[in-house]
């Protein structure tokens, strides 16, 4: 309650000031005048439009639960290409093409190729599980990238994006974390099907952060993703210069969107070229919702059957989910045919002949062997300048040296290692005699046996020209036996056991003129510099090793067992 005194304004009319007493609601009407003279001009309204692609993307994450549920765990199938092309070109100085009809297809030599088709599982969890059905190799395959589905996970609807081309995931744009990540910028708005399409470009706030750049294209009211494509950053990829990931997301079922198809372009400088690939997935024949039996999911990650390996073009034809360009047709009819006469008898025999040809280079600098292709049998024997040793304990020696090695269809193994020596001054003969046989490739279980008669040193790990000197040697006859293998998945056992016979060099016969060489590096210790007496012995050792993986993931070959992030013990 209270006077108050009220003013009326309004454009285009006289303002007006009332007193107005008010001691309970009051209702006051008023008339303004309007003021001559003074018309009302033309008003410009600007405005700046909101971007809305933050907003949007908050939409996509609230939603994605309800995209990723709707699968649930499923299967399908995947058809996997790898194609690069290796545009390395030979320094210059060196030899040069010749300008003819082989030259204008160098570009046939320089391509690699494969093909791969898999039955892919994967739980709602994140443990998946592949088997390859069909593989062809075209080319050298080395440098081709995700040749298995194991070689990462892209889809945006993931919080992180995993590949094994880099130690750390990526942070998905279409997460919470991302929001705070990343800086989003509308990029373009169109209408499809009575519905509006977004697309959003994004990139990370600072260089340091493991994000990607790219953009994605989202649906309006459906919130789901149809397109993206993304590049890595090339300080996290450091077998690549750049990586570029493209996504097409397709509906499937009554909610569920799932990437149908999967596209790698990777490029990298090498020296004066560079080594460009692109790899195409296409996913197709989606079981949604699908219940899997308990444990289906295990350690095996993947699994290539013998089988897969023997397809026809038959199969390939009715494999392939998106037609040949004509320059991989091109490029299978030149490889198939060098692939039929590399595979020849007249072409094999050939190579063998020139493998075990004897020539003076081979006897002399670099050694001779002997192969025999129908068994898988190598001999390998020295060189003639390696026969003789002219510096060891007790003189000069004659060394001579043999390998034999041999592997089965089933990719089990043998070989043999024997090294002979004689010596001129006190005729002895040394040496030993190792035999080692894998009898398991797929879990590296193997048996060695090894005979030795040899000198060693009494001080292992003496500075050198300690170790040089006769006092620090003594023979060494031992028997030794070993045998390894993986018990259980990551579990690998591995015993050796060695019976050593130790005897004393005091009774050999040495000669001076190595100590009138090195008098001056061995100063006042001629009369010290021999191997000492004692009394014989035996030593008896054993050694135990127990070495375990938890949870060790491995890919599983023909009669192979590939190890994922770690190697297999060695022997």
């Amino acid at each position: 309650a209270g006077v108050y005194d009220i003013i009326f304004t309004m454009v285009g009319y006289r303002s007006q000031v009332i007193h107005l007493a008010i001691s309970k609601a009051t209702v006051q009407n008023i008339i303004l005048e309007t003021e001559e003279g003074k018309n009302l001009e033309e008003v410009t309204v600007r405005g700046k439009a909101r971007d809305r692609s933050e907003e949007i993307v908050r939409q996509v994450i609230r939603n994605k639960e309800n995209i990723l549920a709707a699968s649930g765990s499923f299967s399908c199938k995947a058809y996997i290409r790898a194609v690069q092309e290796d545009s390395v070109r030979p320094k210059a100085g060196r030899q040069t093409i010749k300008k003819d009809s082989s030259a204008n297809e160098a570009w046939l030599q320089r391509m690699s190729m494969m093909e791969i088709v898999v039955q892919y599982d994967h739980e709602q969890s994140g443990k998946v599980r592949e088997e390859r059905t069909g593989v062809v190799k075209r080319g050298n395959p080395e440098g081709l990238f995700f040749l298995t589905l194991t070689d990462g996970d892209f889809n945006l609807y993931n919080n992180l994006l995993q590949t094994r081309i880099s130690q750390v995931p990526f942070l998905s744009p279409v997460s919470y974390a991302g929001l705070a990540a990343y800086r989003y910028k509308m990029g373009n708005i169109r209408t499809e099907g009575g519905r509006k399409v977004y697309t959003i470009q994004f990139r990370g706030r600072q260089l340091s952060n493991v994000t990607v750049q790219g953009e994605l294209t989202v649906v309006d009211s459906l919130w789901v993703i149809t397109d993206a494509h993304f590049s890595l950053p090339s300080f996290h990829i450091p077998g690549y210069d750049r990586v570029d990931v493209q996504l097409r997301y397709e509906k499937t079922g009554n909610q569920a969107w799932m990437v149908r198809q999967l596209k790698l372009d990777y490029f990298s400088r090498h020296g004066q070229g560079r080594l460009s690939g692109t790899t195409s997935v296409d996913f197709s024949s989606f079981e949604l919702n699908k219940d899997f039996p308990a444990r289906y999911f295990g350690p095996e990650v993947s699994a290539t059957g013998a089988e897969a390996y023997r397809r026809d073009s038959s199969y390939w034809q009715q494999m392939r989910t998106t037609p040949l360009s004509p320059r991989e047709l091109r490029f299978i009819q030149y490889r198939d045919s060098v692939t039929r006469v590399m595979n020849s008898k007249p072409y094999l025999d050939s190579i063998d002949r020139e493998t075990n040809r004897v020539t003076w280079k081979k006897l002399l600098l670099f050694g001779q062997t002997r192969y025999r292709r129908d068994r898988e049998r190598t001999w390998t024997f020295p060189p003639l300048i390696s026969l003789i040793q002219p510096i060891s304990f007790g003189g000069a020696r004659l060394n001579l040296y043999t390998w034999y090695s041999r592997q089965s269809p089933s990719k089990k193994t043998l070989s043999v290692n024997a090294d002979l020596s004689y010596g001129f001054r006190n005729r002895d003969v040394n040496g030993s005699l190792q035999l080692s046989r894998m009898y398991n490739p797929f879990n590296r279980a193997y048996y060695r046996v090894e005979v030795k008669r040899d000198f060693e040193f009494i001080y292992q790990e003496d500075a050198w020209i300690n170790a040089i000197k006769r006092n620090n040697y003594y023979l060494d006859n031992s028997f030794g036996l070993g045998h390894g293998r993986e018990l259980t998945n990551g579990l690998f056992l591995s015993v050796d056991l060695t019976m050593a016979l130790r005897r004393s060099l005091a009774g050999y016969k040495t000669g001076t003129g190595i100590d009138s060489l090195i008098g001056n590096i061995l100063p006042d210790d001629a009369a010290n510099n021999k191997a000492p007496a004692f009394e014989p012995y035996n030593a008896l050792y054993g050694k135990i090793r127990l070495q375990y993986t938890p949870g060790q993931r491995y890919i599983r070959e023909p009669a192979e067992k590939i190890i994922l992030g770690s190697k297999w013990p060695t022997f």
